[in-house]
C-alpha cells in the first residue's frame, strides 16, 4: 500500500489507515492486515508492504494445484478508514474503529505483480 490522495475530511481532519484483506478458496478464507494511522492528512504516504500466508490443505502436488486455483479465484481488497479514537471510544463504545472512507476490490487473477496497481 503506497499512498492515497484527496481523501474526505471528517470533523476537520483526516487520520486515515488502510485495511488489506485477502480472501480466497471455497470457504473464502480471509487474512487481514492493517497499516499504521497517518495523522492529519488527506494524502497519506503509507509505503507499507504486507505478506500473506496461503494455507495449502494438502500433502501432494495435486492438492496444491487446487489450492492455487482457489487462490487465483480470490480477491484482494483495500479499505480506507478515518481513525477517530475519541468518537470510537466515547460515542460508539469501541464497536467501530473509525469512519469508512472507501474500498477497492481487486480480483487476484487481474493483479499484475510486476507493477503497481492504481485504483
Amino acid at each position: 500500500v503506497l499512498e492515497c490522495g484527496d481523501l474526505t475530511v471528517i470533523n476537520g481532519a483526516c487520520n486515515p489507515y488502510a485495511v488489506v484483506t485477502l480472501s480466497y478458496g471455497k470457504t473464502r478464507a480471509k487474512e487481514v492486515k492493517k497499516t499504521a494511522v497517518r495523522k492529519k492528512t488527506i494524502c497519506p504516504q503509507f509505503d507499507e508492504t504486507f505478506s500473506f500466508y496461503i494455507d495449502s490443505k494438502g500433502q501432494n502436488q495435486e492438492r496444491n494445484l487446487y489450492a492455487f486455483e482457489d487462490f487465483m479465484a480470490g480477491e484482494l481488497s483495500v479499505s480506507l478508514f478515518h481513525d477517530d479514537s475519541k468518537v470510537s471510544r466515547e460515542v460508539l463504545g469501541n464497536i467501530f474503529k473509525g469512519a469508512f472512507l472507501g474500498e477497492v476490490k481487486i480480483p487476484i487473477h487481474d493483479l499484475d505483480i510486476s507493477r503497481p496497481h492504481k485504483a
